[in-house]
């Protein structure tokens, strides 16, 4: 938890706790793009799989940062 301070990280969880739902729906969001992703870019390039890659990497921690941080509370 000290170190959750230390790195700022405590007051952006409280963030996305408090407006769960919507960073739920951005989630949720980000995922159904990168699952559209090959079938909007070309199947030849690469760009796909990075983008698709990209979109995960930024989906599952909005959801997971507050659930850690809650979790780490509650103790």
């Amino acid at each position: 938890m000290r170190t959750a301070r230390a790195v700022g990280l405590a007051s952006v969880a409280d963030a996305l706790r408090e407006h769960l739902h919507v960073c739920c729906g951005v989630a949720l969001g980000l995922l159904l793009v990168a699952a559209a992703c090959p079938h909007v870019l070309p199947l030849g390039s690469g760009a796909s799989r990075l983008v698709q890659a990209a979109l995960v990497a930024v989906a599952c921690p909005l959801v997971g940062t507050a659930r850690v941080e809650k979790a780490n509370a509650d103790r």
